[in-house]
């Protein structure tokens, strides 16, 4: 039930990397609540988007990889749709990616070298309006930054990758 899939990620909130191996452990489970038990334990799945550290990319921690990122953001676009994804689900990733830019910089420039896959997961179940309003503008201002050479080259990489990918829509 959606109470005990809430028991069971406020149970492993003690630390980042707890609530989203949490999370991620209970993605074939969120995606199999009907449409209000999906809304009703929403706020407690996207909290780990809150959670910059737990992902494991970002720390090199064994915790969680980009393409879990990737099956995380799927996973809920799709149990929402593209109207409540857009409102509840792109703010979240895009609030991480400022998170995750304005981090270290090499964690930023690991996370940004295989973020498209996130991206463009963001981007079909969002849908192009969504992503091209929270998504490109920090990735943008990301290139433009001189004084991190690394981060602004993953920036524009992934700005390139992202323009070829069609994550922008036609």
């Amino acid at each position: 039930s959606a109470f005990t899939f809430v028991a069971a990620l406020e149970g492993a909130a003690s630390s980042p990397e707890g609530r989203v191996a949490a999370a991620l452990k209970r993605l074939e489970t969120f995606a199999s609540f009907e449409l209000a038990g999906a809304l009703l334990v929403l706020p407690h799945v996207l909290a780990c988007l809150d959670d910059v550290e737990g992902w494991g990319f970002l720390t090199d921690s064994p915790n969680a990889s980009t393409d879990d990122l990737c099956m995380f953001v799927d996973a809920v676009g799709a149990k929402l749709g593209v109207a409540c994804a857009a409102k509840a689900l792109a703010p979240r990733v895009g609030a991480f990616l400022d998170k995750v830019l304005a981090g270290d910089e090499r964690a930023g420039a690991r996370f940004l070298r295989h973020a498209d896959l996130v991206f463009q997961a963001l981007a079909d179940r969002a849908g192009p309006a969504a992503f091209s309003k929270l998504i490109v503008p920090p990735l943008v201002e990301a290139s433009r930054r001189g004084r991190r050479p690394a981060l602004q080259r993953a920036a524009s990489e992934a700005l390139a990758r992202t323009a070829a990918s069609n994550c922008l829509g036609p």
